[in-house]
Formats: C-alpha cells, structure tokens, sequence
C-alpha cells in the first residue's frame, strides 16, 4: 500500500517564509521584535550619539577603552547600535557580517561578539513569538484562504516552513504535515544564524545554522524534486536560504532534467519583491529564468495586484490536485483516505 501512495497521490510541498505569517496579520517582522519589550530590556543605556562618536575616536586611532574593549559588545546592543545608524536591521544578515573575514564593517561590527548573547538573543526571539496572539488572524488573506483550500486535500501536502510561529496554535483544524526547517516555538528549538557556506571567523562557529543542537535533517531538495506542485508564499529566496533551493531549481531550468510537468508557484507582496525574487532566480540559473517559464508551469502570484489571478489558482488547486492523481490506483487510495 505505501508504494501505491507514492505512484498514486499527487505531492503538494507549501514553502513558507516570513512574508506568510506577515499576510496574516503577524507582527514578525525583525523590526518588530527590535521594538518590543522582549529585545529592549537586554539593552545597555547607551545612545547612539555616543557610539557614534566613539567610533570617531577609535577610527582617529584616539584609544578610550570601555568595558567593551576588553570583553567584546553584546549583540543587543550591536543590534540596536546598528538600527539606530540605518534604520533598519535585518538580524540574520548582521550575525553574518559579524562573523565574516570581511574589512567591510563598522567600528563596532569588529568587536568580540559574546557567544551567550547570541543563545539569549535566540531565546528572547522565542519568548517574543510564544507572546503574540493568533486570535485575530487575517481571515480575508491570501495566505489563510490558501490554507483553507489545502485542508480539503491534507493528504496531499505537505509544508516546509522556515517560520519559527506554530501552526497548531495559528491554525488548530489544520490537518496536514508540517515540518519546521529552523525550529519552532513550541518547544523551543527556535534557529537563528548563517548559512554555511559564508567564510568567518572560527569563534562564531556556534553561529552556523546547521551547528545548532536542533538542526536535522529534513530532505529539503528531495521533497521539493519529488513534488508535482511547489508553492512558496513569503520567502525570498534570500542567500541565507538559497542553498536549499538552488539545486531544485537549477535543475528546472535544465532542457534534459527539468520535471516539465512540474507546477511552480511563487507567492510575493508586490512588484518589487518580485522582481527581487526572479534577480535571485536569474543568479541561482546562469541568468536564464525564462528557462523556468519554458521548462515547467511556473508564475510569480502578488498578493497586493494579483487577487483574480490568485483567487482563480486557489479555488482550483484542490479539484485539479485531485484530478492529476493516477488512476487506477486512485480509486483505491484516495476514496479509502488511508
């Protein structure tokens, strides 16, 4: 019987990043958790003003050490240092930075980061998501209406989520799989890091996602080679995660090994996000995108433009899942539901 599963069911895999939670309604975003209670009271009393002015000191080669020369900054403070120069942090990208052999860094950027601020960092993150109400989510939503749609068919999917929120407490009539590529929440194996394929420094080794005592495998190339329809909805494709995606989709843009009868979908805010995503594309697949176009059935949905288009994908993706299964064995299979 399980080898008539997997000639027989149609796979879906579902991708989620970030942009999904955020559809919803969730507040997590990383300048979300910068703002909160849960990020702020690690934070020294120090103002940037007075940063920026001993980094002047210190590019002057003027020597005034503080505690700081001596043991290294605490990466709240780092954080909040560099969100008060840019506006804007994004975390992951910061701890690569910090780690990395690069001279293309800030005075503070330099300094010894402390390995258990980086634990308490990824513990306070954990604290702030367990602290956020799913009571309200968006209901009208794209992400939600899709979800809603997939539960008519749980048998055929399955999400791989690089989220750290819990989906039995987002969605409790959910039904299908739900495998959590960094960690998740509910017991807090939550992974915050690098990729690894970043040169750094030895001493942030503890910073390499797949160092993490939570880290395991989960088939992420294969599931999505397996799969006859792909569904991202949130994740940029960003070079943090891309290692996961490149092989799947370098194979989509080869003539002899592309899978043509493959479905892509690729779900994103607006205009500029999509363009974002297919420049990532167009660098994992020697430029060639319309590769992915010409090779299998592949569209870019945005969830702020696209809404007939979108509405369209979501009402027929359950009747066509279950029309694509294989007959006969179908009959056998699905009728039963296991």
């Amino acid at each position: 019987m399980e080898d008539q599963r997997k000639t027989a069911l149609y796979k879906i895999v579902l991708v989620v990043g970030n942009g999904f939670d955020i559809d919803l309604g969730l507040p997590t975003r990383y300048s979300d958790f910068l703002g909160s209670v849960y990020f702020k009271r690690h934070i020294f009393d120090m103002k940037i003003k007075d940063i920026k002015e001993w980094n002047e000191r210190k590019k002057s080669g003027i020597r005034n050490p503080t505690i700081r020369d001596w043991f290294g900054i605490d990466l709240f403070d780092l954080l909040e240092i560099k969100r008060g120069l840019t506006n804007w942090v994004d975390i992951e990208r910061e701890l690569a930075l910090v780690a990395s052999l690069s001279d293309k860094k800030e005075p503070f950027e330099t300094l010894a980061v402390s390995e258990s601020s980086y634990f308490e960092l990824q513990k306070a993150l954990c604290e702030y998501i367990k602290s956020l109400s799913f009571s309200g989510l968006r209901e009208d939503s794209v992400a939600f209406k899709l979800v809603k749609a997939l539960n008519a068919i749980p048998k055929l999917v399955e999400v791989l989520s690089y989220n750290y929120t819990d989906w039995d407490v987002m969605f409790p009539q959910n039904k299908f799989w739900v495998d959590y590529i960094h960690g998740c929440v509910k017991d807090d194996s939550i992974i915050l890091g690098i990729q690894d394929d970043l040169d750094i420094q030895s001493q942030y080794c503890y910073m390499i996602k797949t160092f993490s005592e939570h880290f395991h495998s989960h088939r992420v190339m294969q599931k999505l080679m397996d799969a006859n329809e792909v569904i991202f909805f949130g994740h940029s494709l960003g070079e943090t995660d891309y290692h996961y995606f490149e092989t799947f989709f370098r194979r989509q843009t080869h003539e002899e090994y592309a899978n043509k009868d493959q479905i892509i979908r690729i779900f994103t805010y607006d205009e500029k996000s999509r363009r974002e995503i297919l420049m990532r594309l167009r660098e994992m697949n020697n430029k060639r995108t319309d590769y992915l176009y010409g090779l299998c059935d592949f569209e870019v949905y945005r969830t702020s433009q696209d809404e007939d288009l979108i509405n369209r994908y979501i009402e027929n993706i359950a009747p066509k899942a279950i029309s694509r299964m294989n007959e006969p064995i179908l009959r056998s299979v699905w009728e039963h539901r296991f």
